[in-house]
């Protein structure tokens, strides 16, 4: 299993209307697993982190999205500093990197194909 995951943070304003206003930022505070102080970031547009098992990212205000290796299946989350009720999964103040969160995550796989190729001579032979 791989010990980091790559995070895309997308502000709220941003998967709204589809654009970003300058001004409009979410504040963040990472908690690192390795334990010490929290880091606070503050993502005005957008920002790709890469996280380790047991960090945590906690909405102080704003609202964010997070997406889990970006351009898979594997999930997003929207972080909000204050949560309504009745909300779903994937909405929450609070995101761990464990293996709830990242089970989507294709562990890949290796497979063995019989067809070897073709290649092309420069003197218009083909080999195979």
């Amino acid at each position: 299993m791989a010990n980091t995951v790559v995070c895309r943070l997308i502000t709220g304003n941003s998967w709204e209307t589809g654009n970003s206003k300058r001004g409009l930022a979410a504040v963040l505070e990472l908690y690192s697993h390795s334990g010490g102080a929290p880091r606070r970031l503050v993502v005005c547009e957008t920002q790709t982190l890469v996280l380790n098992y047991g960090d945590r990212l906690k909405c102080i205000s704003g609202q964010i999205s997070i997406l889990i290796n970006p351009g898979t299946a594997a999930g997003a989350f929207r972080l909000f500093s204050n949560l309504q009720a009745c909300v779903n999964w994937n909405d929450r103040t609070e995101l761990e990197i464990n293996d709830e969160t990242t089970k989507q995550i294709q562990r890949g796989a290796i497979g063995v194909m019989n067809d070897i190729g073709t290649i092309q001579t420069k003197s218009g032979g083909v080999t195979r």
